[in-house]
Protein backbone atom coordinates (compact mmCIF):
# COMPACT_ATOMS: atom_id res chain seq x y z
CA UNK A 1 0.00 0.00 0.00
CA UNK A 2 1.07 3.66 -0.23
CA UNK A 3 -0.01 6.25 2.39
CA UNK A 4 -2.46 8.58 1.34
CA UNK A 5 -0.38 11.09 3.30
CA UNK A 6 3.24 10.83 3.18
CA UNK A 7 2.97 8.67 -0.42
CA UNK A 8 5.64 6.01 1.34
CA UNK A 9 5.20 2.44 -0.03
CA UNK A 10 4.86 -0.20 2.70
CA UNK A 11 3.41 -3.32 3.63
CA UNK A 12 -0.83 -3.36 4.26
CA UNK A 13 -1.54 -2.02 7.63
CA UNK A 14 -4.66 0.16 9.16
CA UNK A 15 -1.75 2.71 10.29
CA UNK A 16 1.09 4.50 8.54
CA UNK A 17 4.70 3.00 9.75
CA UNK A 18 6.17 5.98 8.34
CA UNK A 19 3.93 9.30 9.47
CA UNK A 20 1.31 7.09 11.77
CA UNK A 21 -1.79 8.43 10.57
CA UNK A 22 -5.08 6.18 11.17
CA UNK A 23 -5.43 5.49 6.63
CA UNK A 24 -9.64 5.12 7.40
CA UNK A 25 -10.22 8.35 9.58
CA UNK A 26 -7.47 10.38 7.47
CA UNK A 27 -9.72 9.07 3.78
CA UNK A 28 -12.50 9.95 5.81
CA UNK A 29 -11.30 13.86 6.31
CA UNK A 30 -10.10 14.08 2.94
CA UNK A 31 -13.70 13.22 1.78
CA UNK A 32 -15.43 15.67 4.04
CA UNK A 33 -13.05 18.30 3.13
CA UNK A 34 -13.62 17.94 -0.84
CA UNK A 35 -17.55 17.78 0.23
CA UNK A 36 -17.57 20.77 1.89
CA UNK A 37 -15.57 22.68 -0.82
CA UNK A 38 -17.49 21.32 -3.68
CA UNK A 39 -20.65 22.94 -1.25
CA UNK A 40 -19.35 26.36 -0.63
CA UNK A 41 -18.20 26.46 -4.89
CA UNK A 42 -21.57 25.84 -5.99
CA UNK A 43 -23.46 27.94 -2.99
CA UNK A 44 -25.46 30.82 -3.96
CA UNK A 45 -24.15 33.05 -0.98
CA UNK A 46 -20.67 32.06 -1.59
CA UNK A 47 -18.39 35.01 -1.91
CA UNK A 48 -17.59 35.32 -5.84
CA UNK A 49 -14.43 33.47 -6.89
CA UNK A 50 -13.97 35.95 -9.98
CA UNK A 51 -12.65 39.47 -9.87
CA UNK A 52 -15.50 41.42 -11.18
CA UNK A 53 -14.50 44.10 -14.09
CA UNK A 54 -15.12 47.80 -13.21
CA UNK A 55 -17.76 49.60 -15.01
CA UNK A 56 -16.26 51.85 -17.56
CA UNK A 57 -18.96 53.70 -18.82
CA UNK A 58 -19.76 54.87 -15.17
CA UNK A 59 -19.06 59.09 -15.58
CA UNK A 60 -19.03 61.86 -12.61
CA UNK A 61 -21.05 64.97 -12.52
CA UNK A 62 -19.77 68.01 -13.20
CA UNK A 63 -20.93 70.49 -11.06
CA UNK A 64 -18.28 74.13 -10.02
CA UNK A 65 -19.17 74.41 -6.38
CA UNK A 66 -18.42 71.86 -3.79
CA UNK A 67 -14.96 69.96 -3.91
CA UNK A 68 -16.74 66.71 -4.52
CA UNK A 69 -15.85 64.65 -8.08
CA UNK A 70 -12.91 64.87 -10.82
CA UNK A 71 -12.45 67.68 -13.41
CA UNK A 72 -10.12 66.43 -16.36
CA UNK A 73 -7.20 68.83 -17.95
CA UNK A 74 -9.33 70.05 -21.24
CA UNK A 75 -12.38 71.24 -18.92
CA UNK A 76 -9.85 72.60 -15.91
CA UNK A 77 -8.15 74.88 -18.81
CA UNK A 78 -11.86 75.80 -20.22
CA UNK A 79 -13.34 76.54 -17.11
CA UNK A 80 -10.81 78.60 -15.82
CA UNK A 81 -10.25 80.57 -19.29
CA UNK A 82 -14.47 81.14 -18.74
CA UNK A 83 -14.00 82.00 -15.02
CA UNK A 84 -11.54 84.66 -15.66
CA UNK A 85 -13.18 86.26 -18.76
CA UNK A 86 -16.24 86.83 -16.24
CA UNK A 87 -14.34 88.01 -13.30
CA UNK A 88 -12.73 90.41 -15.90
CA UNK A 89 -15.99 92.87 -15.79
CA UNK A 90 -16.99 92.00 -12.25
CA UNK A 91 -13.09 93.95 -11.33
CA UNK A 92 -13.33 96.35 -14.00
CA UNK A 93 -16.94 97.60 -12.32
CA UNK A 94 -15.25 97.40 -8.90
CA UNK A 95 -12.42 100.22 -10.12
CA UNK A 96 -14.79 102.04 -11.54
CA UNK A 97 -17.00 102.15 -8.09
CA UNK A 98 -13.56 102.45 -6.22
CA UNK A 99 -12.99 105.86 -7.94
CA UNK A 100 -16.67 106.90 -6.97
CA UNK A 101 -16.58 105.99 -3.03
CA UNK A 102 -13.74 104.26 -1.77
CA UNK A 103 -16.20 101.82 0.56
CA UNK A 104 -18.32 100.37 -1.98
CA UNK A 105 -15.25 100.02 -4.41
CA UNK A 106 -12.99 98.13 -1.81
CA UNK A 107 -16.56 96.10 -0.74
CA UNK A 108 -17.01 94.94 -4.05
CA UNK A 109 -12.88 94.10 -4.68
CA UNK A 110 -12.99 91.96 -1.46
CA UNK A 111 -16.19 90.15 -1.82
CA UNK A 112 -15.04 89.61 -6.08
CA UNK A 113 -11.40 88.56 -4.45
CA UNK A 114 -13.17 86.40 -2.26
CA UNK A 115 -15.39 84.31 -4.70
CA UNK A 116 -12.98 84.07 -6.94
CA UNK A 117 -10.59 82.57 -4.75
CA UNK A 118 -13.36 79.89 -3.84
CA UNK A 119 -13.72 79.13 -7.21
CA UNK A 120 -10.28 78.39 -7.71
CA UNK A 121 -9.66 76.51 -5.40
CA UNK A 122 -12.63 74.60 -5.79
CA UNK A 123 -11.83 73.93 -9.89
CA UNK A 124 -8.26 73.04 -8.68
CA UNK A 125 -9.17 70.57 -5.77
CA UNK A 126 -11.55 69.00 -8.64
CA UNK A 127 -8.05 68.86 -10.99
CA UNK A 128 -5.98 66.64 -8.51
CA UNK A 129 -8.80 64.53 -7.74
CA UNK A 130 -8.96 63.48 -11.20
CA UNK A 131 -5.53 63.03 -11.33
CA UNK A 132 -5.58 60.77 -7.87
CA UNK A 133 -3.96 63.08 -5.06
CA UNK A 134 -5.98 64.32 -2.22
CA UNK A 135 -6.62 68.36 -2.41
CA UNK A 136 -4.77 68.97 0.63
CA UNK A 137 -2.03 69.10 -1.93
CA UNK A 138 -3.11 72.49 -3.07
CA UNK A 139 -1.23 74.43 -0.69
CA UNK A 140 2.11 73.29 -2.43
CA UNK A 141 1.20 76.26 -4.73
CA UNK A 142 1.95 78.74 -1.78
CA UNK A 143 5.32 77.50 -1.99
CA UNK A 144 7.86 80.17 -4.11
CA UNK A 145 9.29 78.01 -7.29
CA UNK A 146 7.79 75.03 -6.46
CA UNK A 147 4.47 75.95 -6.36
CA UNK A 148 4.92 77.37 -9.85
CA UNK A 149 5.78 73.18 -11.00
CA UNK A 150 3.37 71.93 -8.87
CA UNK A 151 0.93 73.83 -11.16
CA UNK A 152 2.51 73.11 -13.50
CA UNK A 153 2.10 69.53 -13.08
CA UNK A 154 -1.58 70.19 -12.62
CA UNK A 155 -2.71 71.46 -16.09
CA UNK A 156 -0.60 68.13 -17.85
CA UNK A 157 -0.94 65.74 -15.22
CA UNK A 158 -3.21 62.94 -16.88
CA UNK A 159 -6.25 61.82 -14.83
CA UNK A 160 -6.84 58.64 -13.54
CA UNK A 161 -8.32 55.68 -15.96
CA UNK A 162 -11.58 54.28 -14.44
CA UNK A 163 -13.15 55.15 -10.89
CA UNK A 164 -10.61 56.29 -8.22
CA UNK A 165 -11.27 57.07 -4.70
CA UNK A 166 -12.68 60.30 -5.71
CA UNK A 167 -15.53 58.89 -7.84
CA UNK A 168 -16.10 58.01 -11.89
CA UNK A 169 -14.39 60.34 -14.12
CA UNK A 170 -15.89 63.53 -15.51
CA UNK A 171 -17.83 62.96 -18.88
CA UNK A 172 -16.30 63.41 -22.20
CA UNK A 173 -15.16 67.11 -23.16
CA UNK A 174 -17.62 68.42 -25.41
CA UNK A 175 -16.82 70.95 -28.34
CA UNK A 176 -17.03 74.04 -26.84
CA UNK A 177 -14.69 72.35 -24.27
CA UNK A 178 -12.17 71.55 -27.17
CA UNK A 179 -12.45 74.38 -28.72
CA UNK A 180 -11.55 76.59 -25.59
CA UNK A 181 -8.54 74.22 -24.37
CA UNK A 182 -6.75 74.64 -27.93
CA UNK A 183 -7.19 78.47 -28.15
CA UNK A 184 -5.83 78.43 -24.57
CA UNK A 185 -2.45 76.67 -26.32
CA UNK A 186 -2.33 78.40 -29.10
CA UNK A 187 -2.37 81.92 -26.60
CA UNK A 188 0.14 80.17 -24.33
CA UNK A 189 2.41 78.86 -27.70
CA UNK A 190 2.18 82.61 -29.16
CA UNK A 191 3.10 84.12 -25.87
CA UNK A 192 6.50 82.34 -25.53
CA UNK A 193 7.15 82.49 -28.86
CA UNK A 194 6.67 86.20 -28.89
CA UNK A 195 8.99 86.46 -25.84
CA UNK A 196 11.66 84.20 -27.25
CA UNK A 197 11.34 86.79 -30.02
CA UNK A 198 11.70 89.59 -28.20
CA UNK A 199 14.58 88.72 -26.39
CA UNK A 200 16.67 87.21 -28.90
CA UNK A 201 16.01 91.14 -30.63
CA UNK A 202 16.87 92.70 -27.54
CA UNK A 203 19.94 90.86 -27.19
CA UNK A 204 20.66 91.99 -30.72
CA UNK A 205 19.94 95.26 -30.25
CA UNK A 206 21.80 95.98 -27.13
CA UNK A 207 25.03 94.35 -28.55
CA UNK A 208 25.16 96.54 -31.61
Amino acid sequence: MICPKCAIEQALHDTCQHCGIVIAKFNSYQIQTNNSMKATLTSPYASPAAILEQDTSEVGELNIWGVEGRLGRMRYVAWSMVFMLAMAPVMLISMLALKASVLLGTLLMASAGIVAMIIAIQISVKRLHDIGWSGWLLFISLIPVVGSIFQLLIFIMPGSPGNNRYGAPAPANSAGVKVLFWIWVALLSSGFVIGLISGMLGAILSGQ
